[in-house]
């Protein structure tokens, strides 16, 4: 029975996507169904020579927000700062029109760790001996709601050249910006 209900269920989701044209269903807004739960960000190459590339992706889990990222063509075996920052923006080859670290309260640069920092600190990426860099971050007291001063959506997930040493202001001391991508 649950052999055929499984089947049954297949072939209605792939119904429903070529009803759609293979595209996400929309609501009236026009907004894709999934962004209600979930925000995606491909994080490509800025900065002049970087070749990361890889994605970030935030999703509600009861009273926070899970971000998890994978980022790969790091340095092997080195640390990046990993950051929010408060414009989605990418455009600047430099991705500093991302703007500076996300920080709705107002409160200074930190390690990820502490209770009172930015809210777009999130410490640093560390890659391994291939240069991949895997990472899982709980956000509390942020959201996903549009127009929401507290909210990651339309906000640029930034990996710095450096490791962030959690402590210089206002960003860490982590140098130039070498990936970038913007969560919708």
């Amino acid at each position: 029975m649950f052999k055929n209900l499984t089947v049954a269920l297949a072939i209605l989701c792939l119904m429903i996507s070529c009803s759609h044209g293979g595209k996400k269903a929309s609501n009236e807004e026009g907004v894709a169904a999934a962004s209600k739960d979930s925000l995606f960000a491909k994080v490509t190459p800025k900065s002049g020579n970087s070749t990361l590339n890889g994605a970030a992706k935030v999703v509600q889990k009861g009273e926070y927000l899970m971000l998890v990222a994978k980022i790969k063509g790091l340095k092997p075996n080195s640390s990046h700062g990993f950051h929010i920052h408060e414009n989605g923006d990418c455009s600047a080859e430099d991705a500093k029109s991302a703007g500076g670290h996300f920080a709705p309260a107002g409160n200074k640069h930190g390690a990820y760790e502490e209770a009172s920092r930015h809210a777009g600190d999130l410490g640093n990426l560390k890659s391994n001996a291939e240069g991949v860099a895997v990472v899982k971050r709980k956000l509390f007291g942020l959201n996903m709601k549009k127009d929401d001063p507290y909210s990651v959506a339309g906000r640029a997930v930034i990996v710095h050249e450096k490791a962030d040493d959690l402590k210089s202001q206002p960003s860490g001391a982590a140098g130039p910006r070498i990936g970038c991508g913007v969560l919708n």
